[in-house]
């Protein structure tokens, strides 16, 4: 499992290509350089990142209702701005 599948993996999730090399480097450097205890503080912070945007992708649904719900509908709805409930 190189680059490439990586790279594959992140094009199928509508993701530039090019991405998945970091999200490679996420993956499979830092935690090898984690374990080995070598540049463990950056290593720890592009890990949270990429675990971050992890949730974010899986969780995109999640928080676009949420958005909703929070922020209305908005002036371009059916209801208009001022509709009972938007």
């Amino acid at each position: 499992m190189g680059p490439a599948f990586v790279t594959g993996l992140v094009a199928n999730a509508g993701l530039p290509p090019a991405l998945g090399y970091l999200v490679y480097v996420g993956k499979v450097v830092t935690p090898m350089l984690l374990i080995i205890g070598l540049r463990t503080r950056p290593a720890a912070i592009v890990v949270a990142i990429n675990m971050l945007t992890a949730i974010l992708l899986v969780h995109i649904d999640l928080i676009a209702a949420v958005s909703g719900a929070l922020l209305g509908a908005g002036c371009l709805s059916v209801g208009g701005r001022y509709g009972r409930w938007n």
